[in-house]
């Protein structure tokens, strides 16, 4: 636990190889409390943010009324509370679960995405050890997560396709990384803490054996590596995986218009999302009328 709550608010044994690290149940005359930004509780399963309340709470910061009348809180209803800054979410089985900083919260096409709950996904997987993932790109349009993994000592990077597969069983497509980059190590600043700064952009990793690419195929990919910000792409790449969205496609659908003659729904990227697919379907699409 946290200074402000004198040191110790939760406890949890540790078992021997656990799958994921968690920090337990609250210790004697200590509440625990997962809000929404308004205030209101939240059941288990979903993230918010870790107040602290009981006898082990401190009054405030020592000549620090602006920092104590921000992280200390009495509601109208219920005990002053400390807000530790951290994302947490209560487990099925009453365990709390700690996600990461509430700073370490971005917002991307339009949702808040907490960083920390992709990372504990990426390294759920039983091949990685650690995982790191931050937003880049300047514009809104441009914005993509990626992720950056170090396997287990002595294992190889992960099966790419059925690392992603893996990853959409967890999380919903926007909280998907674009890229996921395999590294040795990451780069530490001098309090020990990963310089995320330091991180160039994943190089992606191939996701399968692709062929000699048709002419169709090859300036489609053109077209997806500029609208993608991307170094390669492949005839198997998936357009939401490879950090494209519904918004972007748009983009996609009227070069597709203007370069190929083609007219397509928007919701055939929905049902061919990698490039061979998409391909085809411009191949066996009938030009429009000028």
């Amino acid at each position: 636990g946290p200074t402000e709550t004198t040191v110790w608010s939760t406890l949890w044994r540790v078992p021997e190889n656990p799958a994921a690290i968690r920090i337990g149940r609250p210790i004697a005359n200590t509440g625990i409390h997962i809000l929404a930004p308004d205030g209101s509780p939240l059941p288990p399963g979903v993230s918010g943010e870790l107040w602290i309340s009981g006898a082990g709470l401190a009054d405030g910061y020592w000549q620090r009324p602006d920092l104590t009348g921000k992280s200390f809180v009495t509601p109208q209803y219920g005990p002053k509370r400390y807000n530790t800054g951290d994302i947490a979410r209560w487990t099925s089985d009453g365990e709390l679960e700690c996600l990461g900083r509430s700073d370490g919260q971005v917002k991307i096409r339009g949702f808040r995405v907490e960083l920390g709950e992709i990372e504990a996904a990426l390294a759920s997987h039983p091949d990685i050890a650690q995982a790191k993932v931050a937003l880049r790109g300047q514009e809104a349009s441009s914005r993509k997560l990626v992720a950056w993994v170090i396997p287990h000592t002595g294992q190889d990077a992960p099966d790419m396709a059925g690392f992603r597969s893996y990853l959409a069983e967890l999380l919903p497509p926007y909280m998907l990384p674009a890229d996921i980059g395999v590294i040795d190590r990451f780069p530490l600043n001098p309090n020990g803490k990963i310089d995320v700064s330091r991180l160039s952009n994943p190089e992606p990793v191939a996701t399968g054996t692709a062929g000699p690419m048709t002419p169709t195929e090859a300036r489609l990919a053109d077209i997806w590596l500029e609208l993608l910000d991307k170094g390669s792409i492949q005839q198997n790449d998936d357009w939401f995986h490879s950090g494209g969205h519904s918004l972007l496609a748009l983009r996609l659908f009227a070069r597709i218009r203007s370069d190929f003659r083609r007219t397509l729904p928007l919701s055939t990227i929905l049902e061919h999302p990698t490039l061979g697919q998409l391909a085809a379907v411009i191949d066996t699409t009938p030009e429009s009328a000028a």
